[in-house]
């Protein structure tokens, strides 16, 4: 092959290369002890999200209790006036009702500003035996446009003691899709509305 056609070929592919990373970027975001590998800790990675959201934010959680910095960080979102949106799950749901510790968890400032949503026991599979599926998702989405997806849930020992293993994805169709899918979710009774603290 001419000299000429491999600089032409490598050119071709650089380009498409970095078209592809202003389309989208994927980072690994870790909580666990250092391997000597650059990665971001879980929570640096969610209060960095959290900041950086200019419109919406939507989280969703299995399990929230003792982080203040993210409820701090929640604040500021607030203070903001970002739309803030929780799905958080309740295992005690019951008609509607829900077991208020995670909202306790952020504090009341975040829980009055927040829209906050539950999958009502009704809504839920059942195997044979009569267990239900729970909300297992643990991510945040800003503006659409950037999704943190990770095995960590919003607590103390997640965000600092655990091995936990997520990926931020900035741009590109996915973390629109995601959020569209949860949007979907609301609007058919599948997740619900429910009264934040008083």
């Amino acid at each position: 092959m001419p000299p000429a056609s491999v600089a032409l070929a490598l050119q071709a592919a650089g380009t498409a290369v970095r078209r592809q990373r202003r389309v989208q970027t994927v980072e690994v975001v870790w909580t666990g002890p250092a391997s000597g590998q650059p990665l971001r800790r879980t929570a640096q990675v969610l209060q960095g999200l959290i900041d950086e959201a200019q419109q919406d934010l939507l989280i969703i959680a299995f399990a929230v209790y003792d982080i203040p910095e993210i409820g701090i960080a929640l604040r500021r979102a607030a203070q903001r006036g970002i739309m803030l949106r929780l799905v958080i799950e309740s295992p005690h749901a019951r008609a509607g009702n829900i077991a208020y510790d995670s909202l306790v968890a952020l504090g009341p400032q975040v829980a009055a500003h927040a829209t906050i949503y539950q999958w009502p026991l009704a809504q839920r599979p059942r195997d044979n035996d009569g267990r239900h599926g729970s909300l297992h998702v643990k991510c945040a989405i800003a503006d659409g446009q950037t999704l943190l997806i990770s095995s960590a849930n919003l607590t103390r020992y997640a965000l600092s003691l655990n091995m936990e293993l997520g990926l931020l994805l900035r741009g590109g169709r996915h973390p629109h899709d995601v959020q569209a899918h949860i949007e979907a979710l609301i609007a058919r009774g599948i997740l619900t509305q429910i009264e934040a603290l008083a």
